[in-house]
């Protein structure tokens, strides 16, 4: 049948946890993403998807790339709908 290798047993340990209490205070984390992760989004909202989309639709002016206009809008609205997002997390985040 081939080298099986061994196996290791497993140890199961029975514990009694106390009782459950009603009311638990947990504290969530403050955030979702770290502040690296939400400056590079934040970057690319305001800076990096707005000079992607003009770059579109200067290129697609002189070569003529077809659609090169509805690319270009697309790009703006996942950069707005980004930046929306990040807006609400930044209030949410500073309110706390």
């Amino acid at each position: 049948m081939g080298n099986i290798p061994p196996t290791t047993p497993t140890v199961v340990i029975n514990s009694v946890l106390p009782p459950a209490k009603e009311n638990i205070d947990v504290e969530l984390p403050s955030g979702l993403i770290s502040n690296r992760t939400y400056d590079i989004l934040k970057w690319g909202a305001i800076i990096g998807l707005p000079s992607i989309a003009t770059f579109i639709v200067g290129l697609g002016g002189i070569w003529g790339i077809p659609y090169a206009q509805q690319v270009a809008y697309t790009v703006t609205a996942v950069g707005v709908l980004l930046g929306g997002f990040l807006g609400v997390s930044s209030i949410k985040y500073n309110s706390k």
